[in-house]
């Protein structure tokens, strides 16, 4: 019997692109609220280039990393943007946006393992800690109102989210050792 590739169907080209968007998407908005100071508008242009390379993801070349070719997405709509809104003050060169789409893709290459640990690793804190990291970087509350809230000191809570900082960092760099092991 021949033992030949099948054509990869129509959920297999799904599969890989969620995985390839997920893997993607905080670099490309990092790279659009880089280049769009309003934050509503840099969501909207986020949600433009997601339905567009889902539109368009049947002319990616799965051989090339996904990345590049998604900025481009970006960079496309963010030109459009910026088109349709000439009487901005704000100005931005194609070589500054080229720039900027060069930087985010180096950053996600280095991130991009440290985001999987992180994640790994917030899982494991106990409801206290998560609950203080919250509060400091979700809610951006300063350690003086959380201290407040939850009727101590601001200097206990400074301590606490030093410590609790380190465990991640500690977590964090052990689990991409163990990830460059693995290979």
């Amino acid at each position: 019997m021949e033992n030949n590739t099948p054509d990869r169907t129509e959920q297999d080209r799904r599969i890989e692109f969620t995985r390839n968007w997920i893997s993607s998407q905080q670099s490309i908005t990092m790279f659009i609220r880089a280049t769009i100071a309003n934050t509503a508008d840099a969501e909207d242009i986020l949600q433009e280039v997601a339905c567009q390379v889902a539109l368009k993801y049947d002319e990616y070349d799965s051989e090339r990393p996904f990345l590049p070719w998604a900025i481009g997405v970006a960079k496309i709509k963010i030109a459009e943007y910026y088109r349709i809104r000439k009487k901005d003050t704000t100005v931005y060169t194609t070589d500054l946006i080229e720039s900027l789409s060069e930087a985010c893709y180096r950053l996600h290459s280095y991130l991009h393992p440290y985001a999987n640990a992180l994640e790994e690793c917030l899982k494991k804190l106990d409801s206290k800690s998560a609950r203080l990291l919250a509060l400091r970087y979700q809610e951006n509350l300063t350690p003086q109102a959380i201290a407040e809230d939850m009727n101590t000191s601001s200097g206990s809570i400074r301590v606490t989210l030093t410590r609790i900082r380190n465990r991640l960092k500690n977590c964090m760099q052990l689990r991409a050792r163990l990830d460059e092991a693995r290979g």
